[in-house]
């Protein structure tokens, strides 16, 4: 996983308020960027790949314990599982990391971009990706996975980015990656945020009891 660095920054100061606030004002966003957004939105976040997640659980299967039983896989096993995991298919990744080695055991660090759909009564929110986060760590006899969304991006927001920053699609999507990396490693800040990124900022908000943070709106730096 990239390491968080300087340019992460999540506040919750007057200008995250202002942020907020600014999202609020009616602002049409020009139809060319809202259409490079959903065009980016489809291309990276496609359809849950059921065959996949499948493949997937096939893959791991071995390493996850049970009632009365703590599986010990060999040193093979496990490099073949992080070669293989590298070998599934891509759609929808930002990011992946799956490693072996006899010290640390094997590591495997994956965020993608997944579909979502929220019924907040609001059109931007109609069409959102999620940021989903994948780890898993097995050390026999220690073994840890966890899956969540660590953040969603709505329409509106996307669009924003194209049309205040770089649009070129490796950029955003590194946006979106740096996104998720913040979003990872604070997770403490309740109401309105922002969150630094190259040449800008995400703008959104974490509401009291839930954990994923609703990214709104792109500033530029």
């Amino acid at each position: 996983m990239i390491a968080a660095d300087d340019r992460i920054v999540v506040t919750r100061a007057p200008r995250a308020m202002a942020a907020v606030e600014a999202m609020r004002r009616p602002h049409v966003v020009p139809k060319e960027f809202v259409g490079l957004a959903r065009t980016l939105m489809r291309q990276i976040g496609p359809a849950v790949d059921r065959d996949r997640e499948a493949a997937i659980g096939a893959l791991i299967a071995p390493l996850r314990p049970r009632a009365r039983f703590i599986p010990m896989p060999t040193h093979r096993l496990l490099a073949a599982i992080a070669a293989e995991y590298l070998d599934l298919a891509d759609r929808g990744r930002l990011h992946l990391q799956a490693t072996f080695d006899k010290r640390r055991g094997l590591e495997i660090d994956e965020v993608q971009v997944l579909p979502a759909k929220l019924d907040f009564g609001d059109a931007d929110l109609q069409h959102v990706i999620a940021l989903v986060s994948y780890r898993l760590s097995a050390l026999p006899p220690a073994f840890s996975e966890r899956k969540r969304c660590v953040a969603i991006v709505g329409l509106h927001a996307m669009a924003r980015r194209f049309e205040r920053g770089d649009r070129t699609a490796a950029t955003v999507k590194a946006d979106l990656l740096e996104l998720a990396c913040a979003a990872l490693v604070v997770s403490d800040v309740r109401g309105p945020l922002e969150i630094a990124v190259g040449a800008g900022k995400w703008c959104g908000t974490r509401f009291e009891g839930r954990e994923t943070p609703l990214i709104r709106t792109w500033l530029p730096a």
